[in-house]
């Protein structure tokens, strides 16, 4: 029954939450100083959190890995962004 109700609402699913999207922010602005750029975290927060929520983990992080070993700017989540667009075409 647990198991089903994890599924359901993403947990062990591998589907980012509220802590990942906050793993996600601190490397970032841990990597680029000029993330923030005097925007308010909890604004940042906020929005980063409604757009990745529910996306898979794995695949957002690994974004991030490729985004920093080639850019030398911040990315935004359009840049992370991992949706299968396959399903509208």
């Amino acid at each position: 029954m647990y198991k089903i109700i994890e599924i359901l609402i993403g947990i062990g699913a591998g589907l980012m939450n509220k802590e990942d999207v906050r793993e996600l922010i601190c490397i970032i602005d841990g990597t680029y100083p000029n993330f923030l750029n005097g925007r308010d975290l909890k604004t940042v927060f906020n929005a980063w959190y409604r757009f990745f929520n529910g996306k898979d983990k794995k695949k957002v992080f690994r974004k991030l890995d490729e985004w920093i070993a080639n850019n030398s700017y911040p990315p935004t989540p359009h840049n992370l962004n991992v949706a299968d667009w396959s399903k509208y075409e």
